[in-house]
């Protein structure tokens, strides 16, 4: 066997190796750009449009929506919405953790504010009831009008 045939294979799988590699890192940069991006999406639809992000509860909304169609109680849905509730709360602290931690904000003011934005939505929604959680599964997911 000559060297030439053990170099050959063996700066194959070398080559192979690193584009795996370079490949695999560009897919999780991207990845965490894109969750970067979610978060200071989801900020700025709190703060300033008084909305849960789609992502946090359309698997709720769907349950709640089945739930209707099957002729669940008002129970039933309500408990939907409690555990959306639940889950969009856990969501909502994540946030503002990110938030807190973060070198992605333009400044402390703008960083204080949008706690303080999120936090009174949670305020408002918590005081709401949830009751356009339950509204809401009343309605298609692509109806976005008032209750």
């Amino acid at each position: 066997m000559s060297l030439l045939q053990l170099v050959v294979p063996l700066g194959l799988l070398i080559a192979l190796v690193c584009t795996g590699v370079v490949l695999w890192a560009k897919w999780m940069v991207q990845r965490a750009a894109n969750q970067i991006e979610e978060r200071h999406r989801a900020a700025e639809l709190i703060v300033n449009e008084g909305e849960v992000p789609l992502p946090w509860i359309e698997n709720y909304r769907k349950r709640a929506a089945k739930l209707t169609r099957s002729g669940a109680t008002d129970s039933d849905i309500q408990a939907a919405a409690d555990l959306a509730e639940s889950y969009v709360g856990r969501e909502l602290d994540r946030l503002v953790r990110y938030i807190e931690t973060t070198r992605l904000v333009a400044d402390e003011f703008t960083r204080e504010s949008l706690i303080e934005g999120i936090n009174e939505r949670r305020r408002e929604w918590e005081s709401d009831g949830w009751r356009e959680f339950a509204h809401a599964a009343r309605r298609p997911l692509n109806d976005h009008s008032a209750p």
